[in-house]
């Protein structure tokens, strides 16, 4: 964090300075020309961060590897949708359907990491004090997470109105 916040500023400057920003269609929502020049590319400061965090403090378990493998792999799925809008200067970047097969990839590499562990496929519930098992759906279970943690920034900042704030 310490990281991300002094580098973040000078980094912003420089997504500025060489125009990596924010394309919005002409023909799209009024409101949404605000977001024209927006600096893209953030998530890199983000994994950077992360990546310069781990290496030196991290026990290099198979788990922790996983999640960090898992954090870069997803980062390079941001990265290319954010590439691909700046590099065609379009709002468009990944279509959705490579964002995810791509997703979906990492969950394989996931689920093999787990079933290497020998992780139980089963969900654990505190409040009744139980697991249930979920066999082959724990693999579904892993996608979704993976695919809404990689989506929940998108999720929370779109609004359907443009005059609605948010508490």
């Amino acid at each position: 964090m310490v990281i991300a916040i002094l580098v973040g500023p000078t980094f912003i400057a420089f997504l500025r300075k060489n125009e990596f920003g924010q394309h919005i269609r002409e023909d799209g929502l009024e409101h949404h020309a605000t977001k024209q020049g927006t600096p893209t590319m953030g998530g890199l400061l983000i994994v950077a961060a992360a990546t310069i965090a781990f290496l030196p403090l991290s026990i290099y378990t198979i788990p922790a590897l996983t999640i960090f493998g898992t954090t870069l792999a997803c980062g390079g799925v941001g990265f290319l949708d954010d590439y691909i809008k700046v590099r065609h200067r379009r709002s468009l970047g990944l279509r959705g359907r490579w964002k995810m097969l791509l997703l979906l990839a990492i969950t394989v590499a996931v689920g093999l990491a787990a079933h290497h562990q020998r992780l139980p496929h089963s969900v654990f519930v505190p409040v009744a004090d139980f697991s249930v098992q979920l066999g082959p759906f724990w693999y579904g279970l892993l996608f979704l997470i993976i695919a809404g943690a990689v989506n929940g920034v998108n999720l929370a900042s779109s609004r359907s109105e443009p005059s609605r704030r948010w508490p």
